[in-house]
């Protein structure tokens, strides 16, 4: 039996918050067609989504994904919690550089950079505008923003972002 005890700490939040920010990230047009690729008639965004942080690196193919998690970092009382999301966006080598008209969308939309700098801000402003948890969700106070290399042929960001909630 399940122990519904209010001295509890709630750990629902956790895949609740994931499901919520899958849910945006997946019905973002513009971030899907990122992800995808501008000329893809065929693939789907789930298949480069993981809700876990951890993949089988040895089956990723030359293309661009998402992995995300969620954990308590920081629970001082049994009222409310800290939530860290760990967002990490990795894509090949090859697939860095944002083509010409994948330039000209998303510098119009005041996003820079390369495929995975323009990606990392457009995934900061989708979960930035969710209701989750009480509060803003905000940048992680120390290292919010660090380079990652999953594989030798993969290059990303991990976003880390805070938020709290009961």
């Amino acid at each position: 039996m399940i122990d519904k005890s209010k001295n509890r700490i709630e750990l629902y939040p956790l895949g609740r918050d994931k499901d919520i920010i899958y849910k945006a990230l997946s019905s973002n047009q513009d971030l899907v067609n990122l992800v995808l690729g501008e000329n893809n008639t065929t693939g789907k965004f789930k298949d480069h989504f993981f809700n876990t942080l951890f993949v089988d690196t040895e089956t990723l193919e030359a293309d661009t994904y998402i992995t995300m998690d969620t954990e308590v970092i920081n629970a001082d009382n049994i009222h409310t919690k800290c939530i860290a999301i760990t967002i990490d966006t990795f894509t090949a080598l090859s697939m860095i550089p944002l083509t010409l008209s994948e330039q000209g969308k998303y510098y119009s939309m005041n996003l820079f950079g390369n495929r995975i700098d323009v990606l990392i801000d457009m995934i900061k402003r989708i979960v930035s505008d969710l209701d989750i948890g009480i509060g803003q969700i905000t940048l992680a106070p120390r290292n919010p923003v660090r380079i990652i290399q999953p594989t030798s042929k993969h290059y990303g960001k991990r976003l880390t972002l805070h938020v709290y909630d009961f």
